[in-house]
């Protein structure tokens, strides 16, 4: 089969805090896509443009050749160019202890060790 021979890619590869973005390889139409992932395990969350929807990594960029920048698409639907990407931590899902919750987490943990001896 025949590789497609494009223009060279008009969108400079975006780079951020904590993600990866991968080397742009153009499809069958000559569209540049690029693997934009978090460096970090755990969260794996990427934020775009400093703010708004929280996207699981990876996430697949791809370049407007029209604009020379890459876009996402959002929960939309909707195509949006990207000024930023990073890797971002999610939001705690355990919450804050306060000291009284935490004292009465660590006398029912010492209770239960001593109980179980």
């Amino acid at each position: 089969m025949l590789e497609p021979i494009c223009d060279s890619n008009p969108c400079g590869t975006p780079t951020g805090s904590m993600v990866t973005v991968s080397a742009p390889t153009p499809d069958a139409s000559c569209i540049y896509a690029a693997t934009a992932t978090c460096d970090n395990p755990y969260p794996r969350v990427i934020q775009y443009n400093g703010g708004g929807v929280l996207y699981m990594s990876p996430q697949t960029l791809k370049c407007d050749t029209g604009t020379g920048q890459y876009t996402y698409t959002d929960g939309g639907s909707v195509q949006q160019q990207i000024a930023t990407i990073d890797c971002v931590c999610d939001s705690n899902p355990c919450g804050t202890l306060t000291g009284s919750t935490l004292k009465k987490k660590l006398l029912q943990l010492f209770a239960n060790a001593f109980c179980h001896i």
